[in-house]
Parts: C-alpha cells; sequence; structure tokens
C-alpha cells in the first residue's frame, strides 16, 4: 500500500515515504503502518493506494494522525 496526501487543498498528490525511505508499504501480516510527512500545512487529505497481491488485499481498518506541536507560526 502506498499513503498520499494533499496539503492545503493542492491539486496533486505527493506520496509519502515510510521511516525507512520506501514509498510503499507491503510487510506480510503487519498490523501496523508508519508513513511520515514531515511539512507544514494546516489542511491535509489523506489517501490511501492499496495493491492486492494473488487473491489476498490489504485492508485499512483506520488511519491515525500526530501532530507535533509547532514552535513557529504557520506561514
Amino acid at each position: 500500500m502506498a499513503v498520499k496526501v494533499k496539503k492545503d487543498k493542492a491539486s496533486s498528490w505527493t506520496t509519502l515515504k515510510t521511516a525507512d525511505g520506501q514509498t510503499s508499504y507491503s510487510t506480510a501480516d503487519s498490523t501496523e503502518a508508519v508513513f511520515l510527512l514531515d511539512d507544514k500545512a494546516k489542511i491535509i487529505e489523506i489517501g490511501v493506494t492499496l495493491t492486492p497481491s494473488v487473491n489476498t488485499s490489504p485492508e485499512v481498518l483506520s488511519i491515525t494522525t500526530y501532530v507535533e506541536k509547532e514552535t513557529s507560526g504557520y506561514s
């Protein structure tokens, strides 16, 4: 699977990377994947691309976002 975002109502999607720098995640029987967005945005739209393999497909049960407190103003 791959996770993409639109920041501040942008017209195009940006693909996020995992903690180890990959643009997709495909670990069998995994229950958690972490994708990083290290940029400022007031509005974030999240998209997920699922990639099936043979007769199985990833399933997303939830998406959780963590927001770091900003020390400087949004520009």
